[in-house]
């Protein structure tokens, strides 16, 4: 894709994303004092804390005691106080749906996560394979904030191909297009399964816009796919180019499709496993670093290094993970059999974690919410893109 293009493309993300953080726009139609009786489906799994479920509904936060999971339908009750239900009254209904079937048989995945694994190990595949973090150990999530690869424990595009690719194996018996016609719909039965997240509904657009174009004979643009994802659901939802996980999880998709070759290029030296690794992983975090220093006040020097150390298992670890947990339904004994693979590969990324997060000056703390820090580095890195384009035009000849 031409530099031009880029720039453009990036740059249009970039400016929303900046206008939704300091436009003040709310994000929810309720006002304070207001009495409220809401129904509807749990999209998210509640974080918890002691008997504490803390989770969003409908745009306003809410505590309670109940013991609730994503995908319930539930009816609350109370009084609207600033962006949350005070003193809500959560009632648990009879869900009786696709959704409701779905979310048993998530909830059916966890436990046999659960009795294969223990923890953390059991936590680190919840969160790869379903996108669970609601009982990620407290210690861990600072360990992994501290060393920037906190973004693994999510679903990513690479959950997506996995499962498209594998009902895709199907064209060998059956017409291609309704192999492919089953891969998009197999993507949005796993998309409902564990979770409808921010980053999730991007890299599921971006999976079954890539299936269809499959279907036409099209040649999809990765950054051009992203972007329109990214467009798509902001049609759908636009209070979702405010939310921080989606915009970690579109820049670091871009990151790697913008700069992942361009690093891969200076450090071609290096074996190819291993540069592929530090290239993709340096990639996505050039374009992460200044939202997590502008949200978190928190910036990890090591996150390179530690992310190039571990990043290749995240491939395994998703792969063997899905392999036991499909086992377990089938066979539990012959799953378990295969439980020492994936808890070697899960225990040395927590290893290597865990030593890199006890190094003095692992990360560093600046003061959040910078504007000015946060427009300067994207402006530092749009100067040095243009400027290492050049740089190759001059050096290769080249035209964009």
């Amino acid at each position: 894709m031409p530099i031009k293009a880029k720039i453009l493309l990036l740059g249009f993300f970039l400016i929303l994303v900046i206008f939704r953080i300091f436009s003040g726009i709310q994000t929810t139609k309720f006002n304070s004092g207001e009495k409220v009786q809401l129904e509807g489906y749990l999209l998210e799994e509640p974080s918890l804390r002691g008997n504490l479920s803390f989770f969003s509904f409908q745009g306003l936060r809410v505590v309670t005691t109940e013991n609730l999971h994503y995908g319930d339908k539930i009816k609350i009750e109370g009084e609207v106080d600033g962006n949350k239900i005070a003193f809500p009254v959560v009632q648990k209904l009879n869900p009786g749906s696709l959704l409701g079937i779905l979310t048993t048989l998530r909830r059916e995945a966890i436990e046999r996560i659960n009795r294969l694994l223990p923890e953390p190990q059991a936590s680190f595949l919840r969160g790869v394979l379903l996108g669970d973090k609601s009982e990620l150990d407290s210690d861990l999530r600072q360990e992994l904030i501290r060393t920037g690869t906190i973004h693994v424990i999510v679903v990513s595009g690479f959950n997506i191909t996995l499962v498209g690719g594998f009902v895709l194996l199907l064209a060998k018996f059956i017409k291609r297009r309704n192999a492919v016609l089953l891969s998009i719909f197999a993507i949005v039965l796993y998309i409902l399964i564990v979770g409808i997240s921010p980053p999730t509904l991007r890299a599921a657009v971006m999976g079954i816009v890539a299936y269809s174009a499959s279907l036409l004979g099209r040649v999809v643009y990765p950054l051009y796919l992203l972007i329109f994802a990214a467009l798509v659901l902001m049609i759908f939802d636009p209070k979702i180019i405010s939310d921080v996980g989606f915009q970690l999880s579109f820049l670091a998709t871009a990151g790697i499709l913008i700069f992942g070759k361009i690093f891969e290029d200076k450090i071609r030296r290096l074996p190819s496993f291993l540069s592929s690794s530090v290239s993709t992983s340096l990639g996505a975090q050039i374009l992460v670093v200044p939202l997590i220093f502008f949200y978190f006040g928190n910036i990890s020097l090591v996150s390179p290094l530690v992310n190039a150390a571990v990043v290749w298992t995240i491939p395994l670890v998703t792969i063997i993970g899905f392999v036991i947990v499909f086992i377990s339904f089938i066979y539990f004994p012959i799953a378990a059999l295969f439980t020492p693979i994936i808890y070697l590969a899960i225990n040395y990324f927590l290893v290597v974690v865990d030593r890199a997060a006890q190094i003095p000056f692992a990360s560093v703390q600046v003061e959040p919410k910078n504007v000015y820090l946060l427009i300067g580095y994207y402006l530092l890195v749009l100067a040095l893109q243009i400027y290492f384009q050049k740089s190759r035009k001059k050096k290769y000849g080249q035209t964009s």
